[in-house]
């Protein structure tokens, strides 16, 4: 083996490593704390009715969920081999959606697969939506 391709390997191998890092970028993990719950004009909700939504967001975005007790729901969502896992807490006034767990998202020290925060901020849009159609 030359000396040439020696180099060339070397910085083969050193393009594959950058572009790894590259490619799983991560970022502080995402939580929404404490959004108000906005319902328009209905103003006599119930934690039924908002259970009713969440619910419902959950389902048309794909995460699986059960209610552990009142004001508390378990959701989980399955991309291929990735998985997350959140607390959503609610109340009559307002909802948090917490993280919880997850697998193969780099979750370590506070930060996470940036894919994670899309998910979120999408679920947290949905379950906005899903209260104001209650």
């Amino acid at each position: 083996m030359t000396l040439q391709s020696v180099r060339r390997i070397t910085v083969l191998i050193c393009i594959v490593g950058m572009l790894s890092i590259v490619g799983c970028k991560t970022i502080p993990i995402y939580n929404v704390n404490n959004q108000p719950i906005d319902t328009g004009s209905h103003t006599n909700i119930g934690m039924y009715e908002i259970e009713v939504a969440i619910h419902r967001a959950c389902n048309k975005l794909g995460w699986k969920m059960y209610v552990e007790k009142e004001g508390l729901i378990v959701a989980t969502l399955n991309i291929r081999s990735h998985q997350a896992v959140v607390d959503i807490k609610y109340d009559k006034n307002k909802y948090s959606i917490i993280y919880k767990s997850s697998t193969n998202l780099k979750a370590r020290n506070g930060k996470i697969h940036k894919n994670y925060k899309g998910w979120i901020m999408n679920l947290d849009r949905q379950i906005q939506e899903e209260l104001l159609n209650s």
